[in-house]
């Protein structure tokens, strides 16, 4: 189960990195053309964005634990 929620929280840090460097990648194309000057403050928002991820990645483990688990309750056994 902690390998679950690790590898859980892997994939979602990995892809709120992912949009970060999109972002980023972004900013940096707007202002080569000189299209866009306020990138930056979206980008903050990423930031505050992964604070409520968590809250849902929370959710989304104990749907899966639940669902893995069935009704055994926390760290269950094999054995």
């Amino acid at each position: 189960m902690a390998k679950t929620r690790v590898e859980s929280r892997i994939s979602d840090l990995d892809s709120a990195v992912g949009t970060e460097a999109a972002e980023t990648e972004l900013a940096q194309l707007e202002a080569k053309l000189g299209i866009g000057s306020t990138t930056a403050a979206p980008r903050t928002t990423t930031t505050t964005t992964t604070t409520s991820t968590d809250s849902d990645i929370e959710r989304q483990l104990a749907e899966l634990e639940a669902k893995v688990g069935g009704s055994g309750g926390g760290t269950g056994g094999t054995g």
